[in-house]
């Protein structure tokens, strides 16, 4: 990876939700830093089930989840090039967040 982090950027139209600062990358998965704006805070709850759904053996149950933060029609957005996609997994645990974009 270079030495500038790439940055991501979560969005609902536009609205921007969140900025994530990769620091890793691993097959296709993404860690980073999660920096949140006022605007994820009516989305804390559902990533917070999220962290837990994710570590969870009810496959029903995450795929609800899954299917809940879709309806939210999200994106995700890379900075470096305005790349843009809506299917994605994300998962967000305070500042943590682990991502797979679908390109």
């Amino acid at each position: 990876m270079s030495e500038e982090q790439p940055i991501w950027e979560l969005r609902q139209g536009e609205t921007i939700i969140g900025a994530l600062t990769v620091y890793d990358e691993d097959m296709g998965w993404y860690s980073a830093h999660f920096e949140a704006t006022p605007a994820f805070d009516r989305h804390r709850a559902l990533f917070t089930e999220g962290t837990q759904v994710r570590v969870g053996e009810d496959a029903e149950c995450w795929q609800d989840w899954h299917a809940r933060v879709r309806q939210l029609e999200l994106q995700l957005v890379r900075l470096a090039d305005s790349a843009s996609t809506g299917d994605f997994l994300l998962y967000i645990d305070g500042r943590d967040a682990d991502f797979r974009p679908k390109m």
